[in-house]
């Protein structure tokens, strides 16, 4: 008797990938990036300084959006796509890094004419930190976690008027990061390490606000 089973050939698979097209990203990404940068190169807004702060959008939109956008291109066979977006890939990321640079030797700049310039009052920042948002007692005996000696803080005033905004803080002779690290352990005693949480809380929000 004859098996009713015929041999045949194993059933033919077939797997999209990508489940997309790459060049649908890789637009948008352009677009976004143009937009941006297109709209303030034209006049339409903001002024010659606004590329310090959205360079990022560059980078991310037009750099690795449409490198994400090359790399999909060529899973997908798309030697076309893979060239256009790589190649404004390339292009926008070269952007973005001139402007990170000019952003980093302004920044530079700042920070030198702010230590030349500005003036640590001693104890002053007491007033202000420990008692902006949480009350702390005193800054002058604060709890230390591992470094012996007194606990100094420092703080720099916008044009050093201490009726003026804090820009810059230093903590010596510190440490209060250790306190948060450990809080969930018990390592450190619980009153200490709330200290430590409300003049962490305290710096978030002047920052925040300021």
């Amino acid at each position: 008797m004859q098996s009713s089973i015929r041999p045949g050939r194993p059933e033919a698979r077939i797997v999209l990938q990508p489940l997309a097209a790459p060049s649908v990203l890789g637009y948008f990404a352009l677009a976004s990036a143009l937009i941006v940068y297109g709209s303030w190169f034209a006049g339409g807004w903001g002024t010659e300084k606004d590329p310090e702060s959205f360079f990022p959008f560059l980078l991310l939109f037009g750099g690795v959006g449409q490198l994400g956008a090359a790399l999909w291109s060529y899973r997908a066979r798309s030697a076309v796509g893979a060239a256009l977006h790589g190649s404004w890939a390339a292009f926008w990321m070269g952007v973005g890094l001139i402007y990170l640079l000019v952003a980093l030797v302004v920044a530079a700049a700042v920070s030198a004419q702010l230590i030349q310039e500005g003036k640590w009052p001693p104890n002053d920042a007491n007033r202000t930190m420990a008692s902006y948002h949480y009350n702390i007692n005193t800054l002058d005996n604060f709890p230390q976690a591992y470094i012996n000696g007194q606990p100094v803080f420092r703080a720099m005033y916008e044009d050093n008027d201490p009726g003026k905004r804090i820009i810059m803080m230093v903590n010596y002779n510190t440490d209060i990061s250790q306190y948060w690290e450990w809080s969930g352990r018990g390592f450190r005693p619980f009153d200490e390490t709330n200290e430590a949480y409300k003049l962490g809380v305290n710096y978030l929000i002047y920052g925040l606000t300021h």
